[in-house]
């Protein structure tokens, strides 16, 4: 799990060689947080506080620092691992210890049904293996990396929380059974070759839901 220490070390970094009141009153904010703070809700605040400044100074070079320290923020929301409902973060490598997750032969082979809120994939890993996420009715959002190159059978069924998917956008098998008992599911980013005829396949998996209206977004980044 990130820890309030490992904030102060990212962003103080950036401003050592740096006077400006501006910054100073930014490290002050950044000192005055509460580890009892989630961690989430410590980057939401820092955003802010970075967008105020970004808003008031009139100095260029301030200016250019505060935009690399809130696009330093902003980068922290893709680290892989989970983001909690609370918005606690733990990391890839603490799911794993913990034993919240399993990985076989660089395959996401297994996620504990306990997890809740947002899931990240790391991009070591090179697929997802068959009922990976099966029953795992607390995530509700799940972001794939274009490292994966295999998304087996079934791999989210059950997951009925889950209203979002980012597939990688160079998957070529869409398969029918992935979201078998999804029924909450609503939006999913995936390559433009797939929009084509994949809403009827999800929609196969979802035939117990009702009110489907999917969104499928064409990713071409």
């Amino acid at each position: 799990m990130i820890h309030l220490e490992d904030l102060k070390e990212e962003m103080i970094g950036l401003q050592d060689s740096i006077e400006y009141k501006e910054i100073d009153s930014l490290e002050d904010f950044v000192e005055s947080l509460d580890d009892s703070i989630p961690f989430k809700t410590q980057l939401d605040k820092l955003i802010e506080k970075t967008d105020t400044l970004l808003k008031d100074s009139k100095d260029l070079f301030t200016k250019n620092v505060c935009t690399k320290w809130r696009n330093e923020l902003k980068n922290m929301y893709n680290l892989p691992g989970l983001w909690k409902k609370n918005g606690e973060y733990i990391s890839f490598e603490e799911l794993i210890k913990h034993k919240l997750i399993k990985i076989k032969n660089n395959y996401l082979y297994e996620v504990s049904e306990s997890l809740d809120g947002t899931f990240i994939i790391k991009d070591d890993l090179i697929g997802i293996s068959s009922y990976c996420f099966s029953d795992c009715n607390k995530i509700t959002e799940i972001i794939i990396p274009d490292t994966i190159m295999n998304i087996e059978e079934s791999a989210f069924q059950y997951c009925s929380s889950l209203t979002s998917i980012k597939l990688p956008k160079k998957e070529t098998d869409f398969d029918v059974g992935w979201f078998y008992g999804c029924n909450n599911l609503r939006k999913i980013e995936t390559n433009a070759k797939f929009i084509k005829g994949a809403k009827e396949l999800v929609l196969k998996d979802l035939k117990d839901a009702t009110n489907i209206d999917i969104e499928l977004i064409s990713r071409e980044d």
